[in-house]
């Protein structure tokens, strides 16, 4: 708990954010907190977990930690889930055929990001799909494109809102698509990537009732959603995409490939969450 209100405390709101190389970097007090958080909940059970994957359902505030930050979860394949039902419900996202081409990708820029349409346009030169960038990305030409998709990627701006989160957004061209917008879908995407400052984040209603853009797309049928609790800094998080889809296309599991992305380009607060595996 004190690890993620640091983390947020030391992000949130930062201009030095956006020219940081990860999270792990930010401050030593964060990597204290890490440290601390990890012995109180992983170390003890590091030696019954060895190099096993992980599904993990948190309580409470613990829904919107970065788990990669902790030691334990370092370079390790994870999945986050509102409740074991939950996760078991989902279909695992098939990767057997590495990432859709064609008509199963959306690669989506939101306005007033510097490196977001650099970002999508590399994503599309190598993998083809629909591409909606500048004035073609808006709320109804998005959700129109990506609804029953096999993947969704949207680099964007992002913001979480604790007291109302079906109204955390994603800032389009000609506005806020919002949290409660994406229940017009017939199907969300099966695989949502959303480079979105906090567009992982939660808001815990007890039971396993979460709401935020995440839960919500996991709701209407995405298998796994890879998002970020805090703050993403803008052009240092494109190496660690382009590897993500790299270990993708590869036939990685979303989980995999997330956890060795960030392992090796730096820790941004992604985090898979539903059925990552």
């Amino acid at each position: 708990m004190t690890l993620n209100v640091r983390l947020r405390q030391a992000s949130r709101d930062d201009p030095a954010r956006r020219s940081m190389p990860s999270v792990t970097t930010a401050d030593a007090a964060v990597r204290a907190s890490a440290e601390e958080l990890d012995a109180v909940l992983m170390r003890p059970i590091r030696r019954l977990l060895g190099d096993r994957r992980i599904v993990l359902v948190p309580t409470s505030v613990l829904h919107s930690v970065p788990w990669s930050a902790l030691p334990s979860c370092r370079g390790r394949p994870l999945s986050v889930a509102p409740s074991v039902a939950c996760w078991m419900r989902a279909t695992p996202f098939a990767t057997a055929k590495g990432v859709p081409h064609a008509d199963g990708s959306v690669w989506v820029a939101g306005p007033d990001l510097r490196h977001a349409e650099r970002e999508v346009r590399q994503l599309h030169a190598a993998f083809g799909g629909q591409l909606l960038t500048g004035e073609r990305s808006t709320v109804d030409s998005v959700l129109s494109t990506m609804d029953c998709s096999l993947l969704a990627h949207i680099a964007a701006h992002g913001r979480f809102r604790q007291d109302q989160p079906l109204f955390s957004a994603i800032e389009l061209a000609d506005g806020s698509l919002y949290g409660y917008d994406l229940q017009r879908l017939t199907r969300a995407p099966r695989l949502l990537v959303l480079t979105a400052c906090e567009s992982g984040l939660t808001a815990d209603r007890g039971g396993d009732q979460t709401f935020g853009l995440a839960s919500v797309a996991l709701r209407l049928g995405s298998s796994a959603v890879l998002a970020s609790v805090l703050p993403v800094p803008d052009e240092p998080a494109i190496d660690m995409i382009n590897a993500l889809y790299t270990r993708l296309a590869a036939g990685d599991s979303p989980a995999a490939a997330l956890a060795a992305a960030q392992h090796e380009h730096g820790d941004f607060g992604f985090v898979c969450l539903g059925n990552g595996f």
